[in-house]
């Protein structure tokens, strides 16, 4: 299985993808991000997602991934444009 998460960016008519293998992070891999299918940088820990990470978007935008606490005891994955938080979904699981 794969898990996957999009953020879209409306005005700029792009894609922001979070995935990894498996149902929970770091069980089968690294944790990608992708702009629409392009590779632009992994998670190898949970640390390392926590503390977060900038990625260059194709034009040259700063993008923040990080999963953080969202409520008392749910955390979740954010991705932040130039700053400011982008709407994202469970995009789907799917089979491998």
């Amino acid at each position: 299985m794969i898990t996957k998460f999009q953020f879209t960016d409306v005005v700029n008519g792009r894609n922001f993808i979070v995935t990894w293998p498996g149902m929970r992070m770091f069980s089968a891999g690294p944790v990608k991000v992708l702009e629409n299918e392009t590779l632009l940088g992994e998670f190898q820990t949970t640390e390392e997602i926590m503390a977060g990470k900038e990625f260059r978007a194709s034009d040259g935008k700063t993008i923040r991934v990080v999963y953080e606490k969202v409520f008392w005891f749910i955390s979740a994955i954010n991705v932040y444009l130039e700053g400011q938080k982008i709407k994202g979904s469970q995009m789907y699981v799917e089979e491998d």
